[in-house]
């Protein structure tokens, strides 16, 4: 989860249809949303999250984070340790690094094989991660610095990460860059897991950290080999190849 935000470049602006889209493809976010259901599961699920985290032996992956960093939930790093962990992870891929880093890498470790790669598009905060990092965990993710750019190849601006290992994944969270879907002219909308679709293993899984907007993208551009599914209680969303 990447903590810095990036300055949205001019000419990237959320779709005027987006909230209609939205609302077709996912009704269920639209009526848990705006019932405020959702913001009360999540808040219960995340006090629930941080006392466990609290109680475990994950506790110490919460220390060391910087002042100036958006706020860390619980729920999401959980779900993340317990994803990675009951599916025997080989090949995890995320776009925005952060604490996430940590609860994946450490999934990893615990299971005794696997790797990360964590892009980022900032390269500060990518150092960042990088120094929070335990030295128990560095032999199982590779930092990668991916800068982006917009296209506009699904009929909207959108953005794209332009360095992205190559290879099959098996479990794929989208969460970067950061700080581009609530500012004015912003737009969380990121084309990387369309493209990324065919290159699922089988049985595989992937997390889209509130981006609803990069979650509206892909359901209209890759409902054919993605599943995606919207979890209330953690506002976000799972996915799953077809």
């Amino acid at each position: 989860m990447s903590e810095v935000a990036l300055a949205p470049p001019k000419g990237l602006k959320p779709d005027s249809a987006g909230k209609l889209r939205r609302l077709r493809l996912f009704p269920g976010f639209t009526l848990t949303t705006k019932s405020g259901l959702a913001r009360r599961l999540h808040a219960r699920r995340t006090e629930k999250a941080a006392q466990r985290l609290r109680q475990s032996s994950l506790a110490p992956l919460l220390n060391g984070q910087d002042p100036l960093a958006l706020p860390q939930d619980a729920a999401d790093l959980l779900y993340l340790y317990d994803t990675v962990s009951s599916r025997k992870v080989e090949r995890a891929i995320e776009f925005g690094s952060g604490q996430s880093t940590l609860f994946i890498s450490q999934a990893l470790h615990d299971q005794g094989h696997g790797h990360l790669w964590s892009l980022d598009a900032n390269n500060l905060w990518l150092e960042h991660t990088k120094a929070m990092l335990p030295e128990h965990l560095r032999p199982f993710v590779t930092f990668v610095h991916s800068p982006v750019r917009i296209v506009q190849d699904y009929g909207v601006p959108a953005w794209r990460y332009t360095v992205v290992p190559d290879g099959k994944w098996d479990f794929v969270l989208m969460d970067g860059p950061e700080g581009t879907g609530q500012e004015p002219g912003g737009s969380d909308m990121t084309t990387n897991l369309i493209e990324m679709a065919d290159s699922l293993n089988p049985g595989a899984t992937g997390f889209i950290d509130h981006r609803w907007m990069t979650a509206v993208l892909t359901k209209e551009n890759a409902s054919d080999r993605l599943r995606l599914r919207f979890i209330p209680s953690l506002e976000s969303w799972e996915f799953q190849p077809r």
